[in-house]
């Protein structure tokens, strides 16, 4: 059974607190009231009472809505509150709704309160789940917006952990207050040429932090575009990467003393006298392959039993060719040292020739280069974790924007069939009310009430595609409804073949399905001028398969420019890692192949 409404009711005036708990209850909202009168039981109702909602009269003994505002916003910051009242200005209730009220509503509109509760707590509900998305988010990142111009406008508090800014030393900055000098000019300016054009950047940046001190992070950047397609604000997600960027530069400076010692003290290097098949090595090879040099003899079989089997019988090969066409050659391989220890090696050698030319000796080094393939192994897991993370986070912020248009879709619905359908419906009953007592007022208002009929029709058509259930999808009772209006409202013959087990596939993307079907047919209804249109919907391999095929006139893709519709849909299959593909041409139809994991 669901729990009742616990409502705070701060009202002096006993016949409106009745009228008010009559019209609630009339509307069949189950509630539990507590009636204050003064400061002090409106306190005593906020600690005991524990309400969902308050409604506040305008002002009672000493005691006004501005202070039950202020003292509800301390105590109970995440509770809907509603200005009631018989009249006020339109200053003070501009006033009030910028100190945190969610609405007013004047006693002479009361029919509409129930409605008015309804929209506040779900809103409120709305905000609540944003506000968990974003706690999510700034857990796991170091998330900063820009406004249009880069100017910092809010950063989350592992920005300013790692930056060693306060937010107030954040806000109002633009990026170069981190700026390091790493970085040419030529990398910001891609970037910024990148994100104006409405485009998501990527890519790693070196940042100052206060205390002088350079991190690296691995950057985000996603645009928001405002209605003309232009961004207005910029989301910046970033992981700290300094670790991954320090085992790349000691695996860097790793190589450069290596190369130096190479260089400088010719390490590890080898000779043998081709003619009387005599073997040398420095000191350094006995090291890397743990043996004496007293307790053995150098040879290039002694050599090749260290190595792993595989790979001596390629070097064997190799060998073999190399005595036969003198090449020179290099490579690396695996080998055990004396103690069992698995150890990776590289080994380059060439020729030298005699004064005749022909080859007597041959000579090269040997490197123990195991510390930088571990490195390379530590930077590559490294690298995979840190993109296995970032398209876990992408997934995670991907369906949280989509589950908030389609949260703002219903309220939307909603507020319009709910509010305005009244007030239309209500303009409609006074027009025709009025008229009735004057012929020529009747033909008067008679085209405008034939408008608001249209209007409320209308309304409610967009209502019904607006709002969605968030459970139990039934997708393909969807689908099929979509078609039947499409053929009645565009007169296009329309077939449906449909073999997807709706049981098995998760309510967010069963409604994403519906989404992009429902852009596919508006374009089709708008663009297509087709005959027919059929819909594929099957299962395949773990995928679910959608072809959308029409006999209109189509279109050159290679000239065609995507459009919100076009982009919003292949945005919608990606988020889910799924592809996309439009195959059209001037009068031969159009088809639209979708798969999606699932």
């Amino acid at each position: 059974m669901k729990a009742a409404l616990k409502v705070l009711m701060l009202e002096a005036n006993p016949s409106d607190t009745v009228n008010i708990q009559q019209l609630l209850t009339k509307d069949t909202l189950a509630c539990d009231f507590f009636v204050a009168k003064d400061k002090g039981s409106f306190i005593k109702g906020l600690d005991g009472f524990n309400p969902g909602i308050i409604l506040s009269a305008h002002s009672t003994a000493r005691f006004n809505s501005s202070d039950a505002l202020q003292i509800a916003r301390e105590k109970l910051p995440g509770i809907p509150f509603i200005l009631v009242t018989g009249n006020v200005s339109e200053e003070f209730a501009t006033n009030i709704i910028k100190q945190g009220a969610d609405d007013y509503l004047l006693k002479d509109q009361m029919a509409r309160l129930p409605a008015v509760i309804k929209a506040a707590l779900l809103q409120r509900r709305a905000l609540k789940e944003l506000s968990d998305y974003k706690y999510a988010l700034d857990q796991s990142a170091i998330v900063a917006i820009t406004d249009q111009k880069g100017i910092i406008i809010y950063a989350n508090q592992n920005f300013c952990k790692i930056s060693k800014y306060s937010r107030d030393e954040l806000i109002g900055q633009d990026h170069r207050i981190l700026k390091s000098g790493y970085h040419p000019a030529s990398y910001i300016r891609d970037l910024w040429r990148t994100i104006a054009n409405g485009k998501t950047w990527q890519g790693d940046f070196c940042n100052r932090a206060k205390d002088g001190s350079t991190y690296w992070v691995a950057t985000h950047i996603i645009p928001f575009l405002n209605e003309h397609g232009k961004p207005y604000q910029y989301l910046s997600i970033r992981h700290d990467i300094s670790k991954r960027k320090k085992a790349e530069a000691r695996l860097m400076q790793s190589e450069l003393r290596l190369n130096e010692a190479q260089a400088v003290a010719h390490i590890a290097n080898w000779e043998i006298d081709l003619a009387g098949n005599v073997h040398t090595w420095s000191d350094e090879i006995y090291r890397i392959l743990g043996i004496q040099k007293s307790e053995v003899k150098p040879s290039t079989e002694l050599f090749l039993s260290f190595l792993h089997t595989d790979d001596a019988a390629d070097a064997r090969k190799m060998l073999k060719l190399i005595f036969t066409h003198f090449t020179s050659s290099k490579t690396d391989f695996r080998f055990k040292t004396i103690d069992g220890k698995k150890r990776f090696g590289h080994i380059e050698w060439r020729f030298a020739l005699d004064t005749s030319g022909k080859a007597n000796r041959l000579f090269g080094i040997l490197q123990d280069i195991t510390e930088r393939k571990e490195a390379e192994e530590s930077v590559k897991l490294l690298e995979q974790k840190i993109q296995a993370q970032k398209a876990l986070e992408q997934k995670k912020i991907a369906r949280a924007v989509l589950q908030g248009q389609e949260k703002e879709r219903n309220f939307i619905g909603r507020e319009l069939h709910d509010n305005v359908n009244q007030i239309l419906a209500g303009s409609k009953m006074y027009l025709g009310a009025a008229s009735k007592k004057n012929k020529e007022l009747y033909e008067l208002v008679k085209y405008p009430v034939e408008l608001i009929d249209m209007a409320i029709d209308e309304i409610r058509r967009l209502c019904q595609r607006l709002v969605m259930p968030q459970k139990s999808i039934r997708l393909n009772e969807m689908v099929q409804e979509m078609l039947y209006q499409l053929q009645e409202n565009a007169q296009i013959q329309t077939s449906l073949i449909y073999t997807i087990p709706d049981e098995e596939i998760p309510d967010d993307l069963k409604l994403n399905i519906y989404r992009i079907i429902q852009e596919l047919l508006n374009n089709a209804a708008k663009y297509a001028e087709a005959q027919h249109l059929q819909i594929s919907m099957t299962q395949k391999a773990g995928f679910i398969v959608i072809t959308v095929t029409d006999d209109g006139k189509g279109f050159n893709t290679k000239l065609q420019r995507k459009g919100i519709g076009i982009s919003n849909m292949i945005y919608r299959v990606e988020c889910f890692h799924g592809k996309i593909s439009i195959k059209s041409s001037a009068g031969k139809g159009c088809k639209t192949s979708i798969k999606i994991p699932g």
